[in-house]
C-alpha cells in the first residue's frame, strides 16, 4: 500500500511503500489449532448431550424431554465429568483435522486465484475449496470422530475399554472399513456445511466491510457466527444419522461390559 508523506514545510513528497502483515498458512493454522482446542475443551459438555439427545435408545423411546433435563439426568446417573468424555479422541483429532482443513483451503484458494483469476471458478472458490478441504480432513480422522462419538454416547459408561470393546467388536465382523463407519453421513454433513460456511463467511465478511464501520475482529466474528449457524442449521439431519450410524453396533444382544 502505497501512502504519501508530507515534509516541514508542507510540500507532498514521493509515495512510500508500506507493508501491510498478512497471516501465513502457518500462522493461521497454528491460531486454528489453538482455538479448535479451547472451544472443544469449553463445549464437551453440549457436545455429549447432542450425542445423547441424537442416538437410540434400545425401546426406541426419548431418553430426555431436552437439553436441560439430559445435563440433568447425566449429572445425577453418571457424575460431572461424564460431560466430558469423548474429549481426547477430540483433542487429538483437533490438530490434524484443524492443519490439514486451513492449510487444504488456503492452498486451494491461492492455486484457484492464480489459474483462473476473474473467472465464476475463482469467484465461487470459497463454495468448493470449503468442501474439498473438508473431504480430506474427513477421510483422515474418521476413526478418532468414531472413537469420540461412541465415548460421548450412552455406550460411554461402561468406560474407555467398553467402548473399544464395542469398537473391537465391529472390526471382528466387518473388517477395518468398520472404522470409518458413518463416513458418508459425514461427508454429507461437513462437506455442504463447510461449502455453506466459507461462502456466508465471504461474502458477509465483504459486505460488513464494505458497509459498517465495525472493527476487524467484529466483522469476523459476526460473518463467521452468522454463516456457522446457517451451515449447522441445514446440516443437522446428517449429523444425526451419522451419530446413530457410529454408536450402534447391529449385533442384536451384545452390550460392552467391563
Amino acid at each position: 500500500m502505497y501512502l504519501n508523506t508530507v515534509d516541514n514545510e508542507g510540500n507532498q513528497n514521493s509515495n512510500h511503500l508500506v507493508h501491510k502483515p498478512v497471516s501465513t498458512s502457518v500462522e493461521k493454522t497454528a491460531s486454528a489449532c489453538m482455538g479448535a482446542v479451547l472451544t472443544m475443551t469449553l463445549t464437551n459438555p453440549l457436545d455429549v448431550v447432542k450425542t445423547r439427545h441424537q442416538e437410540k435408545t434400545t425401546t426406541g423411546n426419548r431418553a430426555y424431554k431436552g437439553t436441560r433435563d439430559a445435563f440433568s439426568k447425566i449429572l445425577k446417573s453418571e457424575g460431572p465429568f461424564a460431560l466430558w468424555r469423548g474429549l481426547a479422541p477430540g483433542l487429538m483429532m483437533a490438530l490434524p483435522s484443524t492443519a490439514i482443513y486451513f492449510v487444504g483451503y488456503d492452498y486451494i484458494r491461492d492455486q484457484t486465484s492464480t489459474r483462473f483469476s476473474g473467472t465464476l471458478i475463482d469467484s465461487y472458490s470459497p463454495l468448493w475449496a470449503g468442501g474439498l478441504a473438508r473431504t480430506i480432513s474427513a477421510l483422515v480422522v474418521s476413526p478418532l470422530e468414531l472413537l469420540r462419538t461412541r465415548m460421548q454416547s450412552a455406550d460411554g459408561v461402561h468406560g474407555f475399554k467398553g467402548v473399544m470393546r464395542g469398537i473391537k467388536i465391529m472390526v471382528e465382523r466387518e473388517g477395518p472399513k468398520a472404522l470409518w463407519r458413518g463416513l458418508i453421513p459425514t461427508m454429507m454433513r461437513d462437506v455442504p456445511f463447510s461449502a455453506v460456511y466459507w461462502t456466508g463467511y465471504e461474502r458477509i465478511k465483504q459486505d460488513l466491510s464494505l458497509y459498517t464501520n465495525m472493527t476487524h475482529f467484529q466483522i469476523s466474528f459476526a460473518s463467521g457466527a452468522s454463516s456457522g449457524m446457517i451451515a449447522a442449521f441445514i446440516t443437522t439431519p446428517f449429523d444425526v444419522i451419522k451419530t446413530q450410524r457410529q454408536v450402534s453396533t447391529d449385533i442384536e444382544g451384545i452390550v460392552p461390559t467391563e
